[in-house]
Parts: structure tokens; C-alpha cells; sequence
């Protein structure tokens, strides 16, 4: 969880956290990088309520989706909950670790310079790339 989440949250304990609120962390590279060219960056996390209303729920079927494949009804494929140490156990730690700050997503950029706004957009627009044009639009014969 970046900085500046848990201090929003270690100053406001008790207040629910407000829909689209957008935090920025700062990540300045070293001088060693600099000297290589490696820009500065930033984060800026979003947090959504409907994300958060839908990020326990999906953690608890990917749990269950683990459970089962540890006592041997299903193959592993991708799952983040399963360690493979010769033997298959659940790592309850990664559990924890997403339930601290469900509705949150980080996005990282090199544009430390345009508003937060602009990134998070530009990520959308990025996501929506590969989509057809009656998608992105809602409804079928839309873009003609």
C-alpha cells in the first residue's frame, strides 16, 4: 500500500473514504538513475467504492478456488493464494495483504508534470484500445 494512502487513512481513522478520491505519491529516482535517464515518476491512487464493494467477494471465491485445488479437485493454474514449495499450502498472507486496501488501484506514470486526472483517463483510453466500436460506445450500430 503506497504512503500516502495509509497516511490518508492514519488521519482521517473514522471517515469513510470519498468516492474518485485520488491521492499522488511522488517516486523520485536516484541520482544514479538520473544520470542513466530514468525519469522521475509518480503514483496516483484511485480509490471507487464499487471497486472496494467488489474486491472481498472475489478474494473470497479465488480462496475457496485455492482451497479446492489444495485438496485436490482441480489443477493449479494462476493463482496468487497457492504456494509451491513441494507441498501446495494457502497463503493467507496474500489475503490480508488485498483486504487492507480493497477499492485502491495504483496507476504508475512518468508524466509528473500532467494532473492526475490525465493519467487515470489515459489509462482508460488505453484499456478501451481494444475493444470494437459498438462496445466502447454501449450499444450495438452506435458508431456508424
Amino acid at each position: 500500500m503506497p504512503d500516502v494512502v495509509r497516511e490518508w487513512r492514519d488521519t482521517h481513522p473514522d471517515e469513510a473514504i470519498p468516492d474518485g478520491l485520488v491521492l499522488t505519491q511522488p517516486l523520485p529516482v536516484s541520482s544514479s538513475e538520473k544520470a542513466r535517464g530514468i525519469a522521475d515518476r509518480a503514483i496516483h491512487c484511485q480509490y471507487r467504492h464499487d471497486r472496494a464493494r467488489r474486491t472481498p467477494h472475489g478474494i473470497d471465491e479465488q480462496i475457496a478456488k485455492a482451497q479446492r485445488v489444495i485438496e485436490g479437485h482441480g489443477a493449479v493454474k494462476r493463482n496468487r493464494f497457492i504456494t509451491l514449495s513441494g507441498a501446495r499450502v494457502l497463503a493467507s498472507s496474500s489475503r490480508l495483504t488485498l483486504l487492507v486496501a480493497p477499492g485502491w488501484k495504483g496507476y504508475t506514470t512518468n508524466l509528473v508534470g500532467q494532473p492526475a486526472t490525465f493519467v487515470i483517463d489515459a489509462y482508460h483510453q488505453l484499456c478501451l484500445c481494444g475493444t470494437p466500436r459498438q462496445h466502447r460506445r454501449g450499444r450495438p450500430g452506435a458508431g456508424r
